[in-house]
């Protein structure tokens, strides 16, 4: 749905042609806004690293957080492509630090890159950034047990549900099904994660804590062996899980899992399509899946009436070379009549040549949500 907006002094005037009618906004109560910024794939690039995040205002001249309360969410794939895997893990570290005194948030996740990395499947990683860790005996060193293992076991989820208001939930929390009944902002959340969340994938409940807790298992055997695999390449065996995963862990680490799926990014839009993406938001109290993984022809791009946001551009000069940032934008602003508000979502790509608005989203909802505000 889409409005048009007029600022009036005392009042904004909401004229939406999908209701009919005019919302008399009230301007003297307060106004809940919330800014998230996403970064697609980054791919050892630093210095394009730097460039996307400055296109989403979240750092400043001298790489230090500059986004305030924004909710800064990288979807994965950090490594290989290119060289400066060490600078990116020690540079988000840093934001991660930084962000909770200006009130801002930094989540990153696990993608296929860093489960191959730590699995032994080294097909992508370029001997020049192997001598940035000082040979491969260091770099296993370091990404299994040194400072980038410890932050991906402490800091990378495999997905996550983001409430843009609190009565959504809370970050740390699953989705709660009875909540569609009780709050009409129950699905005022955004899902996170590298690939994608595939129709039909076992474990969307509850949601996300099923497939962390599956991602953090995985990640922990894979990085408590003690006799770590010859690098693939240069060696002719590929590299296996270890003999102590699950079943489950089996699947999760196949095609369909969410680390390597593919098909919400190309498969094209259909009734079919958007009707499973429906039932996949419905079940995890998401209003959009967000995933990386994909990029297309340089710019970010949806399905189904944006449900399904894929960010990742080829950020880095080993893919690419198109630094990118989405912002969203969310609102909820009381209006003239009681218990009545305005709920708007913006998505906006910001490109280095570019910017361009993916998504305006307003409706009205009925609630009580002045407590949180």
């Amino acid at each position: 749905m889409f409005i048009r907006i007029s600022f009036l002094s005392s009042f904004i005037s909401i004229v939406s042609c999908v209701l009919g009618q005019t919302i008399a906004v009230d301007s003297d109560k307060p106004q809940y806004h919330k800014r998230v910024v996403a970064l697609g794939d980054l791919h050892g690039d630093y210095n394009n690293t730097l460039e996307a995040l400055r296109l989403g205002k979240v750092i400043d001249s001298r790489g230090n957080w500059a986004g305030g309360s924004t909710t800064l969410v990288q979807v994965g794939d950090i490594f290989d492509r290119a060289n400066d895997t060490i600078q990116i893990f020690e540079l988000l570290d840093k934001l991660r630090l930084q962000a909770p005194l200006a009130g801002g948030k930094v989540l990153t996740h696990i993608g296929n890159h860093e489960m191959m990395n730590l699995l032994g499947d080294w097909r992508y990683v370029d001997e020049a950034e192997i001598e940035t860790f000082g040979g491969v005996e260091k770099r296993y060193e370091a990404i299994a047990h040194g400072q980038i293992g410890q932050t991906l076991r402490k800091n990378y989820r495999i997905t996550t549900r983001l409430p843009l208001h609190p009565a959504a939930g809370k970050l740390e929390n699953d989705f709660d099904p009875a909540s569609t009944s009780t709050s009409n902002l129950s699905h005022a959340a955004l899902s996170f994660v590298h690939g994608g969340l595939a129709f039909g994938l076992p474990g969307l409940t509850p949601y996300p804590s099923y497939l962390n807790n599956l991602g953090a298992s995985l990640v922990k055997k894979l990085t408590e062996r003690t006799e770590l695999p010859q690098p693939y390449p240069p060696s002719t065996e590929r590299p296996t899980l270890p003999e102590t995963v699950t079943q489950e862990e089996i699947t999760f680490n196949g095609a369909e899992g969410p680390y390597w799926a593919r098909d919400w990014a190309l498969t094209d839009d259909s009734d079919e399509l958007c009707q499973q993406a429906v039932e996949v938001l419905n079940s995890i109290g998401c209003e959009r899946m967000l995933m990386g993984h994909t990029p297309l022809d340089y710019i970010m791009f949806t399905r189904c009436n944006a449900k399904i946001v894929i960010v990742d551009t080829g950020i880095s000069r080993g893919m690419m070379d198109a630094p990118s940032a989405l912002e969203i934008i969310y609102t909820l602003t009381p209006t003239k009549t009681r218990r009545t508000w305005v709920e708007k979502q913006v998505g906006t790509a910001f490109y280095r040549n570019d910017t361009t608005q993916l998504w305006s989203d307003a409706k009205e909802v009925v609630g009580d949500f002045e407590v949180w505000h």
